[in-house]
């Protein structure tokens, strides 16, 4: 999973790769003489020499930087809103490299139509057969290439423009008989490694369920990758469903606020989801933690401000937050561990959790995130936790138990 530093390298390796195809496509503007796509199989030149490349793939590049862009620098926003480095407004021009709007605003000016649709249905085309053929099932490298080519595939149907929408409904269903057909014929342990595969895929390209990208046009961009989340088993709203339920079991008897229970619900439910998606405990937590911690509705966190994290390497503030979330791995880890996270927890609550003259508030709940759930040493804290319940600023706790991509939810107290 990657952390911001990375994602800010990434962003920077698009705008690099851009700026190529850019100046390519400028020094050839001759060669774009038509309304068709009949130009696409035309080499680029450079100074007088053949570049290698054609028109057609420049293109596709292009339009490939400019959704992998777009995609980065949303959830770079999203994730570190307080980042100078993901500040700049989605697709609006930046002063030293090209964004991805400006990309886009390139690639209508050269291609029409024609050459969109073009390049579209070949990357269909490429990864298919005819409904008439004869198809040998899939392995399972062969669908998770398939499912990569039809990210890029919607990665490019999402930006090219609305008057492509009747071709890219055409084709998302001929790719969902293809996707989940051989999806389900893999065994059942391939199926399972081939979902985790393509979560994984997913959270490196910056694509998340709840995380909705800003409407182009009228459609979400969110909305091209739904059947993407289908087939990684991530659109499961049954499961959502029983996770709250099980939620608001948990916490019938609190004495906390709706408020609280509510704020506690989205942090809670959107770790759950991370969990799953991205596989690895000690990802999500590098990635959460890193920079001075996520924050805000659409990050892994989904909290409505700033939450104190346990352990955390980065935050030196010393504030008092209303949430906090303590991950443990392992029993006995040294700091990291479930021992060491719940004495850690303990002392926090101590400094934070009555506390009413501290400028941000006392902390008011706790979210648990272990892939360890030992009776012995739970049970050395329970009594302090039971005595923050029932305090005169009651709290909150929750639990997530982590084995590998699945997460139960757990009383606590």
């Amino acid at each position: 999973m990657a952390r911001a530093n990375q994602v800010a390298k990434d962003i920077e390796r698009f705008q690099a790769e851009a700026e190529v195809w850019y100046r390519l496509i400028v020094a050839n503007t001759e060669l774009f003489d038509s309304k068709g796509a009949e130009f696409l199989p035309k080499e680029l030149g450079v100074d007088g020499e053949s570049s290698g490349f054609s028109v057609g793939y420049a293109l596709d590049r292009l339009l490939q930087c400019a959704f992998r862009l777009r995609d980065l620098e949303h959830m770079g926003r999203c994730f570190w809103p307080h980042l100078k480095a993901f500040g700049q407004p989605l697709g609006e021009p930046s002063t030293q490299r090209l964004s991805w709007g400006e990309l886009l605003r390139l690639y209508r000016a050269f291609a029409p139509t024609d050459a969109s649709f073009r390049l579209l249905s070949v990357e269909y085309q490429e990864h298919t057969l005819g409904d008439s053929e004869i198809r040998e099932p899939f392995g399972r490298l062969k669908v998770f290439d398939s499912f990569a080519a039809f990210r890029r595939f919607t990665g490019k149907a999402s930006v090219v423009g609305e008057e492509l929408n009747g071709l890219y409904y055409l084709l998302q269903d001929q790719w969902r008989g293809l996707l989940e057909g051989n999806v389900e014929q893999l065994s059942h342990d391939d199926r399972q490694r081939i979902r985790g595969s393509i979560g994984r895929y997913l959270s490196r390209h910056g694509l998340f369920p709840w995380l909705v990208t800003e409407h182009y046009g009228s459609r979400p961009v969110s909305a091209y990758m739904e059947l993407a989340f289908e087939v990684a088993g991530l659109a499961d709203t049954e499961n959502r469903m029983h996770v709250k339920r099980v939620f608001d079991e948990i916490l019938k008897d609190s004495e906390a606020d709706d408020e609280l229970k509510n704020e506690v619900a989205s942090v809670a439910g959107r770790l759950y989801e991370v969990v799953r998606e991205v596989g690895s405990l000690d990802d999500v937590y590098d990635s959460i933690v890193d920079e001075g911690g996520q924050w805000g509705r659409d990050s892994m966190v989904g909290s409505s401000a700033r939450i104190n994290i346990i352990p955390s390497w980065s935050d030196a503030t010393g504030e008092c937050r209303e949430i906090l979330v303590a991950i443990a791995r392992g029993p006995r880890r040294r700091r990291v561990g479930l021992k060491d996270v719940l004495r850690e927890v303990r002392a926090h609550l101590v400094r934070c959790g009555d506390s009413r003259c501290r400028p941000n508030g006392p902390t008011r709940a706790v979210v648990l995130i272990t892939d360890t759930w030992d009776p012995g040493i739970i049970s050395e804290s329970i009594g302090d936790f039971r005595a923050h319940v029932s305090s005169a600023v009651p709290k909150v706790f929750v639990g997530l138990l982590v084995n590998g991509s699945q997460v139960t939810l757990q009383a606590v107290t």
